[in-house]
């Protein structure tokens, strides 16, 4: 059950909300992407959210009475291709959080009280080029549903270099090499 905190109430409650979006794609743990619509810089959690006006359309939370397995998709004008360095990073499995944030009544933003809209990992990411209309291009990207990829087979291809620059003392894959013949694996075990 979800519990909304006193402030929290009092804001929703207000006829004139203002509302900003705060985004983090964590692409690589040395590389995460945080972004908000707010106007200015937001800082919160050891993240600093730059100012960007890329995000064009998100869906909308759901609230169901069943297990929900649409995917959660936000759209990006991105002309310049701001986003393509981040593409380049394979983003497939990245972790994505977006939270919706609110100003006080002083005008201020209130990061202490924030809703988590969606945190999970991305699925698939895009770009579209519209030719009728010159610079016309919009970024993609599509996370999945938490429940959705309980179904799901995910391949994941790695190598013994790959696995120790994310975690060094790992050795499930010291055996694993071209020509090395039958194996017993027991993944997980040092």
């Amino acid at each position: 059950m979800i519990t909304l905190s006193t402030t929290l109430k009092t804001l929703l409650s207000q006829p004139h909300l203002t509302k900003f979006l705060c985004l983090k794609i964590t692409v690589m743990p040395q590389f995460t992407y945080c972004i908000t619509t707010h106007h200015s810089p937001v800082s919160f959690d050891g993240d600093t959210y730059v100012v960007s006006n890329l995000l064009s359309a998100m869906d909308e939370p759901q609230f169901t009475a069943s297990v929900d397995r649409d995917l959660f998709s936000m759209e990006f004008d991105d002309s310049t291709r701001t986003l393509s360095t981040m593409f380049d990073c394979n983003l497939s499995g990245s972790d994505i959080v977006v939270y919706l944030c609110f100003l006080n009544a002083n005008g201020v933003p209130n990061t202490t009280d924030k809703l988590t809209v969606y945190k999970g990992i991305i699925d698939n990411y895009s770009y579209d080029f519209d030719t009728s209309e010159v610079g016309s291009v919009k970024a993609k990207i599509t996370c999945c549903n938490l429940m959705a990829s309980l179904d799901a087979a995910s391949p994941y291809y790695t190598s013994k270099s790959a696995l120790r620059a994310l975690k060094s003392d790992d050795t499930s894959f010291d055996q694993l090499y071209e020509g090395s013949g039958n194996i017993v694996l027991k993944w997980g075990k040092k």
